[in-house]
């Protein structure tokens, strides 16, 4: 199965994992939704579904194993799998799953709450939408193409790449910090 095609169709449907979205509720409109999916990716709706279903708590689960390792002060993080893919569901702050107790064979729906802040300069989590960036600001324009040619090379000079820039920019930013406070 295609999972960067499957994530991006269920990302054209708020319906599906967005409350906010006004036919969030609206079970038949999820249900034309998932049909449309299917239709697309040549599967059963069901088997779309649960594929959804399994990439979703995937990257919840590491986002919260991130914060966790973060709060810790570990540095090195392993890189989210889709995670520049999944980040539009990132701001969810309620997320319910369904919890199988394997002794009982019971199962029961759990709400957990916590809030969701993937950091915006994490190199190995968000990798940008460049489709999305105005192409009017030379400096956007300028940082568009750049990415354009990095996503062509290898995932670990790609890290590198985006490391060694993250620390340029970092230090200029401080740079004009610091002059900004200076008297």
């Amino acid at each position: 199965m295609d999972e960067e095609k499957l994530i991006n169709l269920v990302k054209e449907h708020g319906e599906l994992y967005d409350p906010a979205h006004r036919q969030y509720q609206d079970q038949l409109k999820r249900e034309l939704a998932w049909k449309k999916i299917a239709n697309k990716m040549k599967m059963q709706a069901h088997e779309c579904k649960e594929r959804w279903k399994k990439l979703r708590e995937n990257y919840r689960k590491a986002i919260k194993l991130r914060q966790t390792q973060k709060a810790k002060g570990i540095k090195k993080l392993k890189r989210i799998k889709h995670g520049h893919l999944m980040t539009f569901i990132a701001d969810q702050k309620e997320i319910e799953y369904e919890e199988v107790d394997t002794h009982s064979a019971g199962h029961s729906r759990k709400t957990e709450i916590y809030a969701v802040e993937p950091n915006p300069v994490d190199p190995l989590v968000l990798e940008r939408n460049y489709e999305t960036a105005p192409r009017t600001d030379t400096v956007v324009t300028f940082f568009t193409n750049l990415g354009e040619t990095v996503k062509t090379f290898p995932k670990d000079v790609q890290i590198r790449v985006k490391r060694d820039i993250f620390r340029i920019i970092n230090e200029a930013e401080e740079e004009v910090v610091m002059n900004k406070f200076k008297w």
